[in-house]
């Protein structure tokens, strides 16, 4: 589940050196970052463009940071130093908004966690898209043609905390009373500047719970509304609701 503190990322420096993907600096949750780089002055090049060479142990290395693009991104690399390349004269300025970058990409790909009857994004992340079947009805990756629900790159300035909602669901039977206007009188709202980063069923109460955490810099709001689907029946069995949800 998420936490109330942010995490702490560090740019770490790559160890091995025989692809392309091995020279890239990466981003870690750490508690401390350690120093990685030195910046120099160099001759031939603009005066606020600076050459920054990779630390060692010792202190000496033969390396630089280098930009470079993956999936039309921009990434830092660590490659042999060489002053007449382009890619290696970087302005200071811009190094935050190419760690920014490298922020969006590592929270696509990591700490989103989707289960069955929850649903988590990360700590620059919220949800853009719930799988309903994944929610209510448990199924997420063991229907490999079902999606799970899905996030988006999102800075996270404060997480929020859990609120009930009216939704009760007992997921140890197949039976559902009253799904449809449970699912209507309890709509998930986000007040202004938050979104929705977690949604679960706590097993103890039976009861669906929604987090809304603030986001910085959010832009206009807009409301989400599920697919139209066709139900046979409003009752409580299972095969009746499940078809909805789906």
């Amino acid at each position: 589940e998420t936490s109330n503190i942010l995490p702490k990322y560090c740019l770490t420096t790559p160890n091995r050196r025989r692809t392309h993907l091995a020279n890239r600096f990466n981003l870690e949750n750490k508690e401390a970052c350690p120093e990685i780089m030195s910046m120099e002055v160099v001759g031939s090049a603009d005066p606020e463009d600076r050459l920054m060479r990779v630390l060692s142990q010792d202190n000496t290395t033969g390396d630089c940071m280098q930009v470079g693009k993956e999936s039309n991104f921009p990434f830092l690399f660590r490659y042999p130093c060489d002053q007449d390349k382009s890619s290696q004269l970087v302005n200071p300025l811009a190094l935050p908004s190419l760690i920014w970058s490298m922020h969006q990409q590592f929270e696509r790909s990591a700490q989103h966690v989707h289960l069955a009857y929850s649903s988590f994004c990360g700590a620059h992340g919220a949800l853009s898209s719930l799988a309903f079947q994944q929610i209510f009805a448990g199924e997420s990756r063991r229907r490999i043609s079902r999606k799970v629900s899905e996030c988006h790159f999102a800075p996270v300035i404060r997480f929020g905390t859990f609120v009930e909602t009216g939704i009760i669901y007992d997921k140890t039977s197949g039976d559902w009373p009253n799904w449809n206007t449970l699912l209507a009188d309890n709509p998930v709202l986000c007040p202004p500047g938050e979104a929705l980063t977690g949604f679960k069923l706590e097993s103890g109460s039976n009861k669906y719970m929604f987090e809304c955490s603030r986001i910085g810099g959010l832009g206009i709001q807009y409301e989400y509304f599920s697919a139209q689907v066709e139900v046979t029946k409003f009752d409580h069995v299972r095969n009746n609701w499940l078809g909805a949800v789906r």
